[in-house]
């Protein structure tokens, strides 16, 4: 039984991960076009939704080893999907930053970016775990831990996906990773997977 509902979590949580990154490359390469730079300075939709999965991905798993029904887990969606989306703005304006032609590149400014990049992936974790810790299921504070460091492993992921494959481009730095929606992919699977370890956790009596 255990066994069977790990799977069907996982499963679910590849499934949310693939579609996420099909509706993004759908609106890249459909909507705004590949072999153009519409997707860096117009609206974007796709990651909207995309954030929706990544909650449902981390969510999820609780839903199987906690019983829980969807009005329990609606506010905790709420909150995560909130920082989902502020994190992903924020994130891509650091992106911007790293491209910008009239961007100062001082070993100063690298330090603040890399400042403001741990910090996204520490507010991340203490979201998740405080809507977890709240609403969801008691757990440690460590699993912030867990939480962001499944969410920093992306970027590296990432990064070795586009050289293995370019899909649709021909180079494979980060924003051809971006551009591939390979963060998409990963960062749900990371999220969901640290949903899926907190969820089959025992609930501890302190911390």
């Amino acid at each position: 039984m255990t066994i069977c509902t790990f799977l069907k979590a996982s499963i679910i949580i590849f499934t949310l991960s693939g579609l996420g990154m099909s509706l993004w490359l759908f609106e890249i390469v459909e909507v705004k076009g590949w072999y153009n730079l519409n997707w860096m300075y117009e609206p974007l939709f796709s990651p909207f939704i995309g954030s929706a999965l990544v909650c449902f991905a981390y969510i999820s798993p609780f839903m199987f080893y906690r019983g829980l029904s969807g009005k329990q887990v609606i506010l905790p969606f709420v909150i995560i999907f909130v920082i989902n989306v502020l994190c992903f703005e924020v994130g891509k304006q650091l992106c911007y930053s790293m491209y910008c032609k009239f961007c100062p590149g001082t070993m100063t400014d690298l330090l603040l970016l890399l400042s403001i990049t741990v910090f996204l992936f520490a507010l991340i974790a203490l979201v998740y775990w405080a809507a977890t810790d709240k609403w969801i299921k008691k757990n440690k504070k460590t699993n912030m831990i867990l939480i962001s460091m499944l969410a920093l492993l992306a970027i590296p992921l990432s990064l070795i996906t586009i050289e293995i494959n370019q899909g649709f481009g021909h180079q494979s730095g980060w924003v051809d990773a971006v551009k591939m929606g390979y963060p998409v992919f990963w960062t749900t699977i990371g999220l969901g997977f640290s949903g899926l370890i907190i969820a089959r956790q025992k609930i501890p009596i302190k911390d």
